[in-house]
């Protein structure tokens, strides 16, 4: 005899349901190991009026009342007509809660989030995705950082996905990135045409000199393809977007992550620091983050990148504050807005000026 698979499937279904009863619907459980099954009659291919019955105890009496524990459960199915046709013993089923934005992505990737928009700033969109817990995500040899990709990724991501280093922060900053710029755009589709997309209709890569860009089925269809550019930190990312033809670069650093403020000012030019040295000092290390921050977005502006010499890209700021600047970089003028979300520096370039003379 052969056991018939989706009653098999059932009984895990029977056991989320009763964890599903105690704390709702924001975790995982999977079965780890199964003792004993006993088929006692010819397993049925389509039979109505089955019934299941499960009993679960914890396997350590102790932690009874802690949903978290481990536990241990018996089935029985019987037919309609009251005959035993399975038992399972020893089913031990092992729990993990999730964050209920990840619960909603997995459930449904076409209708979950995982960031949100952020206030426009300048002419472009914003999106921010606090990246999920690391602890999380190392569970259970990164079961959920793989489903999350599984979930989102296009199939010629998947590659890269798999060719990635095993190093669970590098996933897991390479995906939430990713997941982010896919969120903007899918965000900004629907917004536009009143469609959604899945995640995985809209596929990221980068050019030769590793700038992001979008692309899918969509941009022959829906709409053109937009400039997007990507900045993020150990807890979280943004994306930034312009769908009007025009380059975008997007940086943002959180305050006190700059452990050596004197090692990141000497990268800066004399001016800079002449600019740096004339603030309170109170407000000392956001200053420092908006220099930083308004190069990092003119490079990415620009397609370069930063190449090792951010003192090639001197900013200056407009009098009377520190919320408009001009990045110049060889002949070109690249206008930066500066802002702030919660505790980090944000800076947004965009259009671009050859400079006179």
């Amino acid at each position: 005899m052969v056991l018939n698979p989706v009653l098999m499937d059932a009984m895990g279904q029977l056991a989320a349901c009763w964890v599903a009863e105690q704390v709702g619907t924001d975790f995982n459980c999977f079965p780890s190991t199964i003792e004993r099954i006993e088929l006692l009659a010819p397993q049925p291919a389509a039979e109505a009026g089955l019934v299941l019955r499960g009993r679960q105890q914890a396997l350590d009496p102790a932690q009874a009342a802690d949903i978290a524990a481990a536990r241990r459960w018996q089935f029985e199915a019987r037919g309609a007509d009251g005959r035993p046709l399975v038992r399972v013993d020893g089913l031990v089923n092992v729990f993990f809660h999730v964050p209920h934005r990840f619960y909603q992505v997995r459930r449904d990737p076409l209708g979950g989030w995982l960031g949100a928009p952020l206030a426009p700033l300048g002419g472009a969109r914003l999106w921010q995705l606090e990246s999920l817990p690391e602890a999380f995500c190392a569970q259970s040899n990164a079961i959920f950082l793989r489903m999350l990709a599984h979930a989102t990724l296009a199939w010629e991501e998947r590659e890269a996905w798999r060719a990635l280093p095993d190093n669970l922060r590098q996933r897991r900053q390479w995906l939430h990135g990713r997941l982010a710029l896919k969120e903007l755009v899918r965000h900004w589709l629907h917004e536009s045409t009143g469609q959604l997309v899945y995640p995985s209709d809209v596929v990221i890569g980068h050019d030769e000199r590793g700038a992001p860009y979008v692309d899918g089925w969509w941009t022959q269809s829906l709409a053109p393809a937009p400039a997007v550019s990507l900045t993020h930190g150990a807890r979280w990312n943004v994306a930034a977007l312009r769908d009007d033809g025009a380059p975008v670069g997007v940086d943002a650093e959180e305050i006190g992550r700059v452990q050596r403020p004197e090692l990141l000012a000497a990268a800066f030019t004399p001016a800079e620091r002449a600019w740096l040295a004339a603030q309170p000092a109170a407000a000392r290390d956001d200053a420092l983050l908006r220099v930083w921050c308004a190069k990092e977005a003119a490079a990415k502006f620009l397609g370069s990148g930063l190449q090792g010499a951010p003192e090639a890209f001197a900013v200056a700021f407009e009098s009377g504050g520190a919320d408009r600047a001009s990045v110049k970089a060889g002949d070109i003028m690249v206008p930066v807005l500066l802002g702030r979300v919660g505790d980090s520096v944000i800076a947004l370039a965009e259009y671009q000026e050859k400079v006179s003379g």
